[in-house]
């Protein structure tokens, strides 16, 4: 709660950065990277290689994976917490599907609370049933949120307003991000993609951005229900659900930065690992593949980033552009495998 310059995080974050800053920069920052990598790269080893296989085994492929991809060396570049969130929702994978649904919702309990957009991943609960744990994620979440905002200087009250009134994100950069400057963030967002077409075709003088985004904020909340209402009744395939719901919450949030695509590893170590296998598996490999290397090949010439130059690449163009592909297969594949499943059932019947 700062009135010259408010915190855009939420207040668990805030709390984290507190204690990060209890240690001078350097050696804090030293801390930070050598838990975030040793936490990667260990649970990528157990996730891929299984639990009693020596950390040796395997290090020549699962060293690349996690290190040498843009989306981890992007975040680490920026510092930012994402990774860390990152590491939660790693862990709240692992024990999904080792079955220790209670586990997994504390560790997801406490990504949610970071920032709210995970919480699309509760709905991975529903098709197993899993209501308690859902509400186990949801409540976690808020009891974190409220007991951070205990400790804030300014009462709980105010800082609670202060929350609930959405202040946090007035910060000018996030309102330009949104606004009508021909500025955007470098992310994976739609609302991205619309602007930055605006922006090149010159209708973002004729366009008004704030009933825009008013729009965009609505259509996209009432596009992930039937998403949501998909994962659930229809697909059956693990990877294929997570992907779903971990492109949905990068694509549809009006402000999601590139170091969001370190979720990507989510569903992409899930694919890893599947069992099943499908005709349009090379076609989910080289998508997982290009999602995770720049394709910096050339630039916008009118929009620039929040450094005020014009570094933005057709790269987030391609980002958006192949998780909507992704998007588009997996639900085309899942509802012919639910039309086979269910007519070949009746045809075996009055057989």
């Amino acid at each position: 709660f700062n009135e010259i310059v408010p915190s855009a995080q939420f207040p668990l974050v805030n709390v984290i950065d507190y204690l990060i800053t209890l240690l001078p920069l350097k050696v804090s920052l030293a801390i930070f990277i050598t838990f975030i990598s040793t936490a990667f790269i260990s649970i990528t080893h157990i996730i891929l290689w299984g639990e009693k296989a020596p950390l040796i085994r395997g290090l020549h492929i699962t060293l690349p994976i996690a290190f040498l991809t843009y989306p981890f060396l992007f975040t680490v570049d920026r510092g930012n917490l994402e990774i860390l969130l990152f590491i939660f929702l790693l862990l709240f994978m692992y024990f999904y599907i080792r079955e220790n649904y209670a586990l997994s919702a504390v560790f997801l309990a406490v990504a949610i609370a970071m920032k709210l957009f995970p919480v699309v991943l509760v709905v991975a609960y529903l098709p197993k049933k899993k209501y308690g744990e859902l509400a186990i994620s949801i409540g976690i979440a808020a009891i974190l949120t409220m007991g951070s905002l205990a400790l804030f200087k300014g009462g709980f009250v105010a800082n609670f307003n202060f929350l609930l009134h959405g202040s946090n994100f007035s910060f000018a950069t996030l309102v330009s991000f949104v606004g009508a400057d021909n500025l955007v963030q470098r992310g994976v967002s739609l609302f991205t993609f619309f602007k930055i077409i605006f922006i090149e075709t010159g209708l973002l003088e004729k366009v008004n951005m704030p009933q825009f985004l008013s729009t965009y904020v609505k259509v996209a909340a009432l596009t992930f229900l039937p998403l949501a209402a998909y994962v659930v009744f229809i697909e059956k395939i693990l990877w294929r659900q997570i992907a779903l719901l971990v492109f949905s919450m990068l694509l549809l949030p009006q402000i999601s930065a590139d170091y969001k695509l370190m979720h990507v590893y989510l569903p992409m170590y899930l694919f890893i690992i599947s069992a099943h296998r499908s005709r349009l598996d090379i076609f989910y490999l080289l998508i997982f593949g290009l999602l995770m290397i720049p394709k910096d090949y050339a630039y916008f010439p009118k929009t620039l980033s929040d450094a005020g130059v014009n570094d933005i690449s057709i790269s987030v163009m391609m980002n958006i552009i192949l998780m909507i592909l992704m998007s588009m297969l997996i639900v085309v594949e899942g509802l012919r495998d639910s039309l086979f499943e269910r007519f070949g059932r009746l045809s075996k019947s009055e057989i």
